[in-house]
């Protein structure tokens, strides 16, 4: 009799398990469709900026402490009536990397060249204006602010990251960005180790 019930138990337990095995399965290979904009991040378009920056900043520190460095930020920043936002900087040996996150996710067009990118995401439409411009300044504020500091030899980079998950990035090869995923093997370049 125990040993009925003990079968019908463990029956029971590998058709559960057999049946959340399926659904882990399913949701692993079930490819993402971010086609024609469509996300499953259902945040609104245009609202979504800072989705995945404080999982990049930890990332980061991760790499810092093990390179000797530091993250600091975010980071405001004025010089000479242009302003410079960072969501976290990296600063070490190598000098500073100002890290600016965009979470975007959909699908984003654009051109260095042009003044605002468009984000299709969901059926909805928004604009914002090019990260890549908007870095330049920031890049140089942030030069002029270690400039008048009296640190002219520390060497300054600025990077922009898209880190949203479900995120098409349609944008020429020509465009300086990296994504989450390879931010970290950027760090572990030449120019940082």
């Amino acid at each position: 009799m125990i040993s009925a019930i003990q079968a019908a138990g463990t029956s029971i337990f590998l058709a559960i398990f057999a049946y959340l095995f399926y659904k882990w399965i399913k949701g692993i290979y079930e490819p993402k469709d971010i086609s024609q904009g469509t996300s499953r991040d259902l945040t609104p378009a245009g609202s979504d900026r800072s989705v995945g920056a404080d999982k990049l900043r930890k990332k980061a520190e991760a790499w810092a402490r093990s390179h000797d460095a530091k993250v600091v930020g975010p980071v405001e920043l004025e010089w000479s009536g242009l302003h410079a936002h960072f969501d976290f900087a990296v600063v070490g040996w190598f000098g500073v990397l100002g890290v600016t996150c965009l979470g975007y996710g959909g699908t984003i067009y654009g051109t260095a060249e042009e003044p605002e990118w468009t984000q299709d995401k969901n059926g909805a439409r928004s604009t914002f204006a090019n990260p890549i411009a908007d870095n330049q300044t920031a890049a140089r504020v942030l030069r002029g602010v270690l400039l008048d500091k009296g640190m002219r030899n520390l060497t300054t980079d600025t990077a922009v990251v898209f880190t949203g998950l479900d995120v098409e990035l349609a944008l020429p090869r020509s465009v300086p960005y990296c994504t989450a995923d390879g931010f970290i093997p950027m760090l572990r370049g030449d120019r940082f180790t």
